[in-house]
């Protein structure tokens, strides 16, 4: 792994002003129960650390405004929000259920339980490496970055 002693800060300049929202990096959620109106969450940036002699268990952070607003834009409610995703530790949703492990080729892994019904293995515990290999091959884009937030939090 190149550059392991290195601490990489990604941070991605999002101002997210409710006239100037880039679509690109919000993820849409739904209605707030309260309140009724709209909700979305707004990629503020990520933090990456990589593998350190200190640190073994390096972090990667998303960092996510939680928004609802009204049908003309304005936003009434903006709450920090986020999670993280620590090498070594298995990846879970933002309700605590453990994700799914996937194979080499991103596909969930199944295997039969006892009535002979296909079930996802639970344990994911690759999640970190898997984003630094994506970064340090070229394949880490907005899309991949969304999809993350989407399994996290649980929207379709």
């Amino acid at each position: 792994m190149k550059n392991l002693f290195i601490l990489i800060l990604i941070t991605l300049a999002l101002t997210a002003k409710a006239q100037d929202i880039s679509t690109d990096w919000t993820i849409e959620n739904g209605v707030d129960s309260v309140t009724m109106l709209n909700k979305r969450y707004v990629v503020d940036a990520y933090t990456i650390q990589v593998l350190r002699p200190n640190n073994q268990h390096p972090k990667i952070t998303v960092h996510l405004r939680e928004q609802i607003y009204t049908p003309n834009g304005a936003v009434v409610e903006d709450e920090t929000a986020g999670y993280q995703v620590v090498k070594g530790k298995a990846r879970t949703h933002y309700d605590g259920t453990l994700m799914p492990k996937l194979d080499s080729l991103g596909q969930v892994v199944y295997t039969t339980d006892s009535l002979g019904n296909q079930v996802p293995v639970l344990g994911r515990y690759d999640s970190y490496e898997r984003v630094i290999y994506s970064l340090e091959n070229g394949l880490f884009t907005k899309q991949v970055a969304i999809q993350g937030i989407k399994e996290y939090y649980k929207i379709e």
